[in-house]
């Protein structure tokens, strides 16, 4: 880890025994022991796995090229963020820093929850449910405008990575970042508002998709709207 590291505290949180809220291909997610927060937690041997996936060329990377945790660290430094204030907040978590665990080093943010403590639902969950709704529609628009002013950097905004939270808006709560750790967005304004827009596209595409029949596949649906 670089100097710039911020750490949200020196204890080690006990995860052990704990029950995990989520998890992703890579990570584990819990609540954290203060209100609001959760913790995300790099899963045992996820990074050996992904090495086992990637080309010669690609393996030659260090550890933390393929650590989400660290790459989610360093997403949350992009400009869009460092210097657009309170407002960027808007609809993704804040992150708070790092802390240790028994399990290893976890990485806290804010937990969208419900009332009763369970995690918000899923955009993923809404449209298989209930469809494209008028509502849903005006909040996708919401969070469209609000990318598009801030020029957040995100991977390709997935139903299952965004909730519906208890103030009403839409969450990104994974897929910070741009999809290339060496992508030309990062410099240059112009290729940035392409980038951005691009993701716009595919955050509206995906969210048809996954209300409708699916008759067809999504990487089908995805290279005919290229």
């Amino acid at each position: 880890m670089s100097q710039n590291i911020k750490f949200y505290s020196d204890q080690i949180l006990h995860l052990k025994d704990a029950r995990t809220f989520a998890q992703g291909q890579n990570r584990l997610c819990f609540a954290h022991s203060d209100d609001g927060l959760c913790i995300k937690v790099v899963k045992a041997g996820s990074i050996k796995a992904l090495r086992a996936k990637r080309s010669f060329f690609k393996n030659l990377r260090p550890d933390y090229y393929f650590d989400d945790n660290l790459n989610e660290y360093k997403a949350y430094q992009q400009n869009a963020i460092t210097n657009g204030g309170e407002g960027v907040f808007d609809h993704i978590p804040r992150c708070y820093g790092w802390q240790k665990t028994d399990i290893g080093m976890g990485l806290v943010l804010d937990y969208f929850k419900l009332p009763s403590g369970a995690p918000c639902e899923t955009l993923e969950t809404y449209l298989h449910r209930d469809g494209l709704t008028a509502d849903i529609e005006e909040k996708l628009n919401t969070l469209a405008h609000y990318l598009c002013t801030t020029q957040l950097m995100t991977k390709n905004i997935l139903p299952h990575n965004v909730v519906i939270a208890d103030d009403g808006r839409l969450k990104i709560i994974d897929g910070i970042g741009a999809s290339s750790a060496f992508s030309v967005a990062c410099f240059s304004k112009k290729a940035r508002k392409h980038y951005v827009d691009r993701r716009i596209q595919k955050m509206f595409l995906r969210a048809r998709w996954e209300s409708g029949d699916k008759a067809k596949s999504w990487t089908q649906t995805e290279k005919e709207n290229r």
